[in-house]
């Protein structure tokens, strides 16, 4: 931080930034979950239904 800041001034900034969504989520450990799903492809009702 850089300016003519107050210390309460600066210690309300720290304490914000360790409030902040985007500080924790790139200071802190993340863990991804990949689940594969497979979605059925819907049938059409019989009256479109393709001949077989």
């Amino acid at each position: 931080m850089t300016g003519d800041l107050e210390p309460a001034h600066i210690k309300q900034l720290l304490a914000v930034t360790g409030r902040c969504p985007m500080h924790r989520l790139l200071t802190g450990e993340v863990s991804v979950v990949t689940v594969p799903t497979v979605l059925a492809r819907p049938r059409p009702p019989e009256s479109q239904a393709l001949p077989r």
